[in-house]
């Protein structure tokens, strides 16, 4: 037991982005091509209709918004009050379809459906 005992370690943040990248700034450059956005925010929508878990969807319309200038411009954009978007865009978030689609609107996007084949 005594090799894992805690050590007082200085973790610098700059030291760790140096070593492994920016996962932020990565994901942030990613989203702003409209194409790579859109997949990735269709990924995580195919995501829910297969585990009916709204976790992933929320948190990729969450850095889509970073990308697209953050959640206060998103707000502006989506006339609606920024806290009010930061509870529905939250992990225990519970928007309603309305308020999605603002959202989605609002970062120049739309939804389309299509037909499945579940056999």
């Amino acid at each position: 037991m005594a090799r894992f005992a805690k050590k007082e370690r200085s973790i610098k943040k700059d030291a760790i982005i140096e070593n492994t990248g920016d996962w932020n700034g990565y994901v942030k450059d990613y989203l702003n091509n409209p194409e790579d956005a859109l997949a990735y925010l269709q990924a995580s929508l195919d995501q829910y209709f297969e585990d009916e878990d709204m976790q992933a969807f929320l948190l990729a319309l969450r850095n889509l918004a970073k990308a697209e200038g953050g959640l206060t411009r998103l707000a502006k954009l989506a006339n609606v009050n920024r806290e009010s978007l930061y509870k529905t865009l939250s992990a225990r978030g519970n928007p309603q379809f309305k308020n999605i689609m603002n959202i989605i609107k609002s970062l120049g996007l739309s939804i389309k459906l299509e037909i499945k084949n579940y056999a």
